[in-house]
């Protein structure tokens, strides 16, 4: 289940203690059986890419190559079935303060480490303070399925104070829940929600599956489009090659009318006329 939450109350330190402490609550609900937070979710059309800089191969020109950022907290993969490939998850110990750290995907790390060793290296944004990498996990897919993914580049939001200090009104975050039954967690997490600060709003509430169809609706209708007009357009072409086949063996009859009578076969005659329209 995804819900989105938007928290502009405070400084960012209370933002994120605002976070918190909602996370904690809806991990008591009964049926969670994970929850995290993250600034965008795939297809949800809020991807947000950025400059990156990996130490050790810095670029040579001008132009830094972009990487898909998203702000996330501790139990984010496990509640979206992300699974870790290497290395270990953001913990609740990471926070402002500590060493930064960077979770990054599998083709972010096969592009620079092919040997498989991320682990450890270090890695910045457009800011010049460098994240330690601590994890990879397998690349996303955000916007489409069929075309080539961005690399991935998690943070967390303890350290980062969500999206690189996003205004006030901008401190929006999707809540990830992980449960057998999601739909009948809506009115709890609405509950727990207000008892924390009744004037935080909570919209777009949706499974993953009702996303993802949401964002691929166009395309579908973008394809059902062009089936329709392909078969159109065959159909017409059927219509335009039997009008002049027609015409032409009307034009034909009286010969064709001879040559039967001269004993050719109407498997022979067939054949001329379609030899001859095909040819």
């Amino acid at each position: 289940m995804i819900l989105t939450v938007s928290s502009g109350k405070g400084s960012p330190e209370q933002t994120i203690q605002f976070y918190q402490r909602l996370l904690e609550d809806v991990r008591t609900l009964p049926g969670v059986h994970s929850a995290g937070l993250s600034s965008n979710v795939p297809f949800s059309g809020r991807g947000n890419t950025d400059a990156h800089v990996v130490e050790g191969h810095e670029p040579s020109g001008d132009e830094a190559p972009q990487a898909e950022m998203k702000v996330i907290s501790p139990g984010y993969f496990q509640s979206m079935g992300i699974p870790l490939v290497q290395g270990r998850d953001f913990q609740e110990a990471d926070i402002d303060g500590t060493p930064l750290v960077a979770i990054i995907d599998q083709g972010m790390a096969h592009q620079y480490w092919p040997n498989g060793d991320a682990i450890g290296k270090r890695i910045r944004t457009g800011d010049p303070e460098w994240y330690t990498i601590i994890g990879v996990v397998p690349t996303v897919k955000e916007e489409s399925l069929s075309d080539q993914p961005y690399p991935h580049l998690y943070l967390n939001y303890k350290q980062v104070g969500f999206v690189y200090g996003a205004p006030r009104d901008q401190r929006r975050m999707f809540l990830v829940l992980n449960s057998d039954n999601p739909n009948s967690l809506v009115p709890l997490v609405r509950k727990r929600l207000r008892a924390l600060d009744p004037d935080v709003p909570m919209f777009s509430v949706n499974t993953m599956a009702e996303v993802i169809n949401q964002r691929l609706s166009s395309q579908r209708l973008i394809n059902f489009l062009l089936s329709a007009f392909s078969t159109i357009a065959l159909l017409l072409a059927a219509i335009g090659t039997y009008g002049v086949m027609a015409i032409f063996v009307s034009s034909r009859s009286s010969e064709f009318a001879i040559r039967g009578a001269l004993g050719a076969s109407p498997r022979k005659l067939l054949a001329g006329v379609l030899r001859q329209g095909f040819g």
